[in-house]
């Protein structure tokens, strides 16, 4: 349960009344139930702002949870990637599962999503590929556009602000659970 706004749970598991947003994810051999404290902090970010009529792009999808909620969330469009032909398969089975079927799922790295341009841009990777393809996120990004990043520690926090700012980002905002990290940042207009 994220922010009592969200429930994530498996096929298995008894459906829970009240909460605005509920998630089926099978995740098979892909990264993403909503436990890890990662993917929690990214929904927890996502749930606190606005995604109705926005376009999403999700980098490093795993098994498609916060492109799902991209979509539940009012997002029109959704692109999600992953380098791993188990998260493609898993994302496709859970946006089906999800009835989420309009987002776009695709096998590959930033660079076959390059010429995507996004309100929003979702990014749980780890530090050194975040770092790596920082200066491609902000590119996607529309102008006032959010790009949501987690998948590092706090320690690492601060180069990961460095490298944002250098690439004419501005934070916006962080949350942190267990010593891991979520930083957003908005691309001025």
């Amino acid at each position: 349960i994220v922010e009592d706004q969200c429930i994530v749970r498996a096929e298995f598991h008894q459906p829970a009344a009240g909460y605005p947003y509920e998630i089926v994810i099978t995740p098979k051999m892909s990264f993403g139930t909503g436990h890890h404290p990662t993917t929690e902090l990214m929904m927890r970010a996502m749930l606190e702002n606005d995604f109705k009529g926005m376009s999403v792009v999700d980098i490093g999808c795993g098994s498609g949870i916060l492109s799902i909620q991209a979509a539940k969330s009012g997002a029109i469009s959704v692109v999600a990637v992953d380098i791993d032909d188990w998260a493609v398969e898993n994302t496709r089975e859970n946006c089906q599962r999800n009835a989420c079927e309009s987002i776009l799922v695709l096998k590959g790295n930033i660079n076959t999503v390059l010429n995507q341009q996004a309100d929003r841009l979702l990014a749980n990777i780890n530090r050194n590929i975040l770092l790596q393809d920082l200066m491609h996120y902000a590119n996607m990004l529309l102008p006032g556009g959010l790009l949501f990043m987690s998948g590092f520690l706090k320690e690492d926090a601060a180069v990961i602000i460095n490298a944002a700012l250098s690439n004419n980002l501005k934070s916006f905002s962080s949350l942190e659970l267990d010593n891991w990290m979520m930083l957003s940042f908005i691309k001025p207009l």
